[in-house]
């Protein structure tokens, strides 16, 4: 593969903080959009970190590439536009993350952040356009997902403002397909884990230990992308040059019970708690639903919800991922196990 400049969005992230280093050590350089001080910080501190897997063999590395902070955020066309000069691909990973709030605020960000970042990279005269997308996208009326590839017909229902503003914000990118001039292309992955998860982690660490988890039955099964593999993919997207208008999942490989996964991630630190107790999805299902449908209590608009339809139908049903396509098209395999990662995030 031959080196890139890379614009990257939500570098500040946890797959921002671990792509930039990623693209770094293979030889890239990046330009990283920040929005404050803090964020600065957090991407120079992360850019130096040398990732542990997914890296050339010792004596075929290039020399590692550099990394420039650019200060502004989505809403920032100008700024952005200034930033993407002379880059050759864009990945944007910024996106509200959240499964609760207004729909405002992710239209504002996910939305027309991702309409923003489309037309400056258009107007930088940037190649390569790489979205990171998610499995959420693929979320049905009744909180399921099932089995699927990059056929299922992607609409989600009103209640997921995540799934909608991520859907909204592929098929932004989809049309915005132009070759051979602007090329975009769709990246998926489904439950990021790894080093540097600052979120779900030490949640699920702390819930283990005070006794609040419940195993959600029937046990789910599930696919999981570690966080390298997604950088992986990421990169192999970005150098695709004849693929704009895909769009590619890409997992760890096998599904497994989503309960063996969690024990393993997080019960396999020191001292964490193996949680026992159980609760049947339906109960949380009526439950979340008949709360979320009284407009007055405003429960998962203006006020956090216990765990709300929109992570129920994520962490509570089969996902099930076939992602053969990237691996026949982009050439994709895991880079890093899960029994690698788990180490690595234990270390």
């Amino acid at each position: 593969m031959s080196t890139m400049k890379v614009f990257v969005t939500g570098a500040s992230g946890f797959i921002g903080t671990q792509l930039t280093p990623f693209l770094r050590y293979h030889g890239d350089s990046v330009v990283a959009l920040s929005r404050s001080s803090a964020a600065d910080e957090k991407i120079r501190k992360a850019s130096d970190v040398v990732p542990t897997k997914g890296l050339p063999p010792n004596g075929k590395r290039p020399e590692v590439g550099t990394v420039e902070i650019v200060r502004g955020d989505l809403t920032a066309e100008d700024v952005l536009k200034k930033g993407m000069q002379g880059c050759d691909v864009v990945i944007h990973a910024a996106a509200k993350i959240d499964g609760w709030g207004p729909y405002s605020d992710f239209q504002k960000i996910t939305v027309e952040g991702t309409r923003n970042t489309l037309a400056a990279a258009r107007a930088a005269g940037v190649a390569q356009f790489v979205f990171i997308s998610s499995e959420a996208v693929l979320v049905k009326a009744d909180g399921s997902i099932g089995s699927v590839d990059e056929t299922t017909p992607v609409d989600p229902p009103p209640w997921a403002p995540y799934s909608r503003s991520k859907a909204e914000a592929e098929k932004l990118v989809l049309q915005a397909n132009s070759p051979p001039d602007f090329e975009t292309v769709v990246v998926r992955p489904r439950f990021v884990w790894g080093r540097g998860d600052s979120v779900m982690r030490p949640t699920l660490t702390q819930q283990f230990n005070d006794g609040s988890w419940r195993w959600i039955t029937p046990l789910a099964v599930s696919s999981t992308s570690h966080v390298i593999n997604v950088c992986h993919a990421l990169r192999l997207a970005a150098q695709a040059r004849g693929r704009g208008g895909q769009v590619y999942f890409v997992t760890d490989g096998p599904p497994r019970l989503l309960k063996d996964f969690l024990l393993q991630y997080v019960a396999s630190q020191p001292g964490v708690k193996q949680p026992t107790a159980t609760v049947p999805f339906w109960l949380l299902w009526y439950r979340e639903s008949a709360l979320e449908n009284v407009p007055l209590l405003g429960y998962g608009v203006t006020r956090e919800p216990l765990i709300g339809r929109q992570d129920l139908a994520l962490i509570g049903r089969d996902v099930r991922i076939d992602d053969s396509k990237i691996r026949r098209e982009l050439g994709y395999e895991p880079v890093v196990s899960v029994e690698e990662g788990v180490e690595d995030a234990n270390a």
